[in-house]
């Protein structure tokens, strides 16, 4: 797993982004977790990882189902704020992802990968948010990625057997180098890398403010 450190912040009545350096992966117990997009709104309540970590269970399937339900009214009720104190950041949402989730863990023995995607879009004449479970591939089919990744998903086309060339963390790094590259108003460094097995987990590179 591997994860950039660039995160886009709005504050409410401010159309500038701001950009703060944060931590994408992160593990809870014995289940770990990667976010991309909209996931936090500075000066409000709504965070959707605080409301993942409440919501975590013994299984990731329970978990990406408790947080589902959790969530629901937290992320409506952002969105409506957003429409009037944000409109131009609101509506480039239209349609598109608002946030990512990938959740990890070894259920005996054997790896269980969930994804979700959150996007929005109009129900009844309201604008709401609905999760999207299906895995976004790319040309490796054990591969997937969530956030940005036009540059990556290019690169792996021209060049299907990059994995067999490179190790997997020297591969992953030098995508995330190439699509910050391509958007570097969205994709910073420093980029993480984390190996899980059902021993646990191996850090291959990481910020110091990550947890270990």
């Amino acid at each position: 797993m591997a994860a950039d450190s660039k995160q886009v912040l709005y504050t409410n009545n401010n159309p500038k982004p701001s950009f703060t350096e944060v931590c994408k992966i992160r593990h809870f117990k014995n289940q770990y977790y990667a976010m991309a997009g909209y996931f936090q709104l500075d000066g409000s309540p709504f965070n959707a990882e605080t409301i993942l970590l409440s919501s975590q269970m013994k299984t990731a399937d329970e978990t990406i189902e408790k947080f589902k339900r959790n969530i629901r009214k937290p992320l409506d009720s952002c969105l409506k704020v957003v429409s009037k104190s944000q409109p131009q950041l609101f509506n480039s949402l239209i349609g598109n992802s608002l946030f990512s989730i990938a959740l990890v863990n070894f259920e005996n023995n054997i790896p269980n990968v969930k994804f979700v995607n959150y996007k929005l879009y109009k129900l009844n004449g309201h604008w709401t948010s609905s999760p999207d479970n299906v895995a976004i591939p790319i040309e490796n089919p054990q591969l997937f990625r969530i956030g940005e990744a036009d540059a990556i998903n290019k690169f792996l086309n021209a060049n299907p057997n990059y994995f067999q060339i490179l190790n997997p963390e020297t591969a992953l790094i030098n995508l995330i180098k190439l699509e910050e590259q391509d958007r570097p108003e969205k994709v910073g460094g420093p980029i993480d890398v984390i190996k899980i097995d059902k021993t646990g987990h191996f850090w291959y590179s990481k910020k110091p403010v990550c947890e270990d």
